[in-house]
């Protein structure tokens, strides 16, 4: 059996202590840079490689250990309205609950910190939890609107080595790190297949801008492809609604509705734009929900399966954790959790 060079012997040709090579490798910032680096080639230059069955016991330790000396994973949440993704929004509520019940099997405690309530710059915030030994953070979905802020600009010019991290949906002002999101390409083809099966043949699209860059245009990509299965005159140009200061939501709908004829509309909170629903039109067009766990009233459409995304989120981070792989990605992966139809039959077509 081939020898397995170990913390110890990597520790001797270093010239320091075991806690310091196990601390360099999971890139504590209470290890100086220099040290870290050095200890790092040079368990890869020996060929270190984590003991699994050490890893697992480290894990098992974790679930048995009392509260109290459980190690820590921080949920940071970047809404400019402080914690309103866990306040009001019923999936963010759902997802906090999924990563709580991860947490709670894994042995981690969890804790919850809002950006726009820290009285520090972001690169101090995360100096300050290394030197608390927290070791994974999860990054929660962003305020679109706070991607032009300064602060999120150069989020990923920031110092994340000394952590694991897991996004929790990929976004360009984070840094590359492997992430958690729901298939949204997915759910696209899931709604025609039931469209289709109920006569629908002329489905329209309807998102903000914000959902469109939120989904990296996921939505609207899926249902060009679900478009090309129909006749080129059945096809219903997707609308990408004006701010409401530019031009009233209300009147957007009228003309595209007037012009284009659609049999139903898939949207995403499409009552919470607009006050009066969809009264605007002179007939009644079903509504489909790309997510139906944020919508005021009960409606068919897609559940996200949030409380999955929840636990898949620190079931990911666990293992980077216990693999000690830290900092920013050369290559990322994301984890894309299906989500299911839920809801009645829709109205008959006309």
């Amino acid at each position: 059996m081939a020898h397995r060079v170990t913390q110890k012997e990597i520790a001797r040709l270093a010239g320091v202590s075991v806690n310091t090579v196990s601390q360099a490798l999971r890139g504590s910032p209470r290890i100086s840079e220099a040290t870290r680096k050095r200890v790092r080639e040079l368990a890869e230059t020996h060929g270190y490689r984590p003991d699994p069955a050490l890893s697992a016991l480290v894990a098992h330790r974790m679930q048995q250990a009392p509260a109290e000396k459980r190690a820590t994973l921080v949920l940071l949440l970047n809404w400019k309205d402080s914690r309103w993704w866990i306040r009001q929004a019923r999936s963010g509520r759902e997802t906090v609950a999924g990563i709580r019940s991860a947490c709670d099997l894994l042995g981690y405690t969890l804790e919850i910190l809002s950006l726009p309530e820290q009285e520090m710059p972001s690169q101090r915030l995360l100096r300050t939890l290394g030197y608390r030994g927290i070791r994974g953070l999860i990054l929660a979905p962003p305020d679109i609107e706070g991607e032009v802020t300064p602060e999120r600009r150069f989020w990923p010019s920031l110092d994340w080595s000394g952590f694991s991290v897991v996004a929790l949906e990929p976004v360009t002002f984070y840094p590359k790190v492997h992430y958690v999101a729901p298939n949204h390409f997915s759910a696209i083809g899931m709604i025609w297949e039931q469209l289709r099966g109920q006569g629908y043949r002329r489905p329209g699209l309807v998102l903000t801008e914000e959902a469109v860059q939120r989904v990296r245009y996921r939505w609207a990509a899926a249902h060009l492809v679900e478009q090309e299965r129909l006749r080129a005159k059945d096809r219903v140009p997707r609308l990408i609604l004006k701010p409401e200061e530019e031009c009233p939501v209300r009147h957007q709908l009228q003309d595209w509705i007037a012009r284009y004829q659609p049999d139903v509309m898939i949207s995403k909170t499409l009552y919470q734009i607009m006050d009066e629903g969809l009264s605007c039109t002179k007939r009644a067009i079903p509504y489909v929900s790309l997510n139906r766990t944020d919508e005021f009233s009960p409606v068919p459409g897609i559940d996200q399966n949030r409380p999955v995304m929840g636990q898949m989120a620190v079931s990911l981070l666990h293992s980077l954790i216990l693999r000690n792989q830290t900092g920013e990605q050369l290559t990322i992966s994301g984890t894309l959790v299906e989500g299911r139809w839920v809801g009645s039959d829709l109205p008959a077509t006309p």
